[in-house]
């Protein structure tokens, strides 16, 4: 990679934070409101082959929490995880990275 473009990253991880840890956190608490909804109104919509399908909660209960436990373990994962991967990615490509006011143990 260019110089200048490492240099445009590490200006943009001091001005505004870590841009990735971000985006999945985000990604995650989108997962959570679709859950939080798919709760709310008793039926949820999942990708099956081609298109998808929507399961209700009172017709098809099994199928209906087989589809919201992965989607909640997966708004868990984006916003625990993911982005703590990624912030200790980012922090380590740097030599020397601006202190951050939390530490995670990365």
């Amino acid at each position: 990679m260019p110089v200048s473009f490492l240099g445009a990253l590490e200006d943009l991880h001091r001005r505004y934070g870590l841009a990735m840890h971000g985006i999945f956190q985000i990604l995650g608490v989108c997962a959570a409101s679709y859950v939080v909804y798919s709760f709310m109104t008793g039926e949820v919509y999942v990708k099956s082959g081609l298109w998808g399908r929507t399961f209700r909660r009172d017709e098809e209960p099994w199928k209906y929490w087989g589809a919201i436990i992965p989607y909640s373990v997966l708004a868990i994962a984006l916003i625990f995880f993911f982005g703590q991967r990624t912030q200790a990615k980012w922090l380590h490509s740097f030599p020397n990275p601006a202190p951050l006011p939390y530490s995670f143990g990365f």
